[in-house]
């Protein structure tokens, strides 16, 4: 994409400011990679390699995004050097006037036009719920491929928590077998002591796991792939509750007076141990009003998992989407049912009023063939 714009300028001869911004977690911090590498925080020899690789690319890089690399970086490990809201200094950052993703930023807000994708615009509304934002204000708004916005925002504004999702988080704070995760650099300066924070998350895990197992009994059990709907709150004991608010509190309590970069590190585990916490804890309360609630995975506690996703975006959309913008467009191939806007107009809250449905431009007939080969059946003697 971010090769397009340059062709795309010069092919309409416009000077116009443009810049592509990509959500957070697609831009690498330079801070994270720093830290890991002076640390050696990758204890396995090709994980080692890799962030070596990254670090010897790093300076090389335009833009920052995971995109440009010409070699794979496994997701687990990507994350440990992306950029993070939870582990951002900020200003205060060492490597503030480098960083790629406020370095986007800083291009967003001085474009004329902003290209995002549909997940960073709905991240953006619920940054603006709360009082920040990631795109800079805008009066015009136009979203291609609309029909596929209700999917990614309902995806965007639904709650989950499973044990496999609390197991992930903790060994990306920190793994005791393997001395890795972003608390090990804390660890490792003696901010933290490695064998308390092992016994703390380990304590974690076992209440969640009789935590699901109980979840489990009460819900009773299913198939695999059986979804349930959950009707009423579930009700089950608070340990794991306080075991997560006692280890964010701790690790709160230790971010006061220590370094900066060690005191991001345990305040951001903090917020990522509570944010699960207080998602665990809407699930199970039925918390959030116009959410449906299910559960999936029923045929094993280990994989049970619980959902909440709105009934209706459409409510969420107009209020904290295109009521932002004095124009706005919503262009697809397919928004239409019979010839009629309404429904999809419904469901994306999208103001009534200038439709224009346009004939096909494609010319089907001239510009497509479709070939049917004659295969042969795989029970005949010649098969291959």
């Amino acid at each position: 994409m971010a090769a397009d714009i340059p062709l795309a300028q010069s092919a309409l001869g416009s000077d116009r400011k443009v810049a592509l911004l990509l959500g957070r977690g697609n831009y690498l911090c330079l801070r994270k990679l720093h830290r890991q590498q002076l640390l050696g925080l990758f204890a396995e020899a090709e994980a080692a390699a890799r962030q070596r690789a990254l670090f010897e690319a790093a300076p090389r890089l335009k833009r920052g995004e995971r995109s440009e690399l010409d070699f794979d970086y496994p997701e687990p490990e990507w994350r440990r050097v992306a950029s993070s809201p939870e582990a951002c200094a900020g200003s205060g950052c060492p490597f503030a006037g480098e960083c790629f993703f406020q370095r986007a930023r800083r291009r967003a807000l001085a474009a004329e036009l902003v290209i995002t994708n549909h997940a960073l615009l709905l991240s953006d509304v619920i940054l603006r719920s709360e009082g920040a934002a990631v795109l800079p204000d805008y009066r015009y708004l136009v979203t291609d491929e609309a029909h596929r916005l209700e999917g990614v925002a309902t995806d965007q504004f639904s709650r989950r928590a499973s044990l496999g999702r609390l197991r992930g988080l903790v060994a990306e704070l920190f793994l005791p077998s393997r001395r890795t995760g972003s608390l090990a650099g804390a660890v490792a300066v003696k901010v933290l002591d490695g064998e308390e924070l092992g016994e703390r998350f380990s304590k974690i895990i076992a209440a969640a796991e009789g935590h699901f197992a109980l979840l489990h009994a009460e819900l009773g059990p299913g198939g695999e792939r059986e979804e349930r709907i959950l009707t009423k709150p579930c009700v089950v004991e608070a340990e794991l509750d306080v075991r997560l608010r006692e280890t964010a509190g701790w690790l709160e309590e230790l971010a006061e007076g220590t370094a900066e970069g060690d005191a991001l590190d345990l305040a951001g585990a903090a917020r990522l141990l509570d944010g699960f916490r207080a998602d665990l804890a809407g699930l199970q309360q039925r918390r959030w009003e116009g959410f449906v609630y299910w559960a999936d995975g029923l045929h094993d506690a280990a994989r049970l998992r619980l959902h909440a996703a709105p009934i209706h975006v459409g409510p969420i959309l107009g209020d904290g989407l295109w009521s932002l913008a004095e124009t706005k467009v919503a262009t697809s191939a397919t928004l239409t049912v019979g010839g009629d806007f309404s429904y999809l107009s419904s469901r994306l809250g999208f103001p009534s009023g200038g439709e224009l449905l346009l004939e096909p431009a494609f010319d089907f007939a001239a510009q497509a063939a479709l070939y049917l080969p004659r295969l042969p059946d795989p029970r005949e003697a010649g098969y291959r």
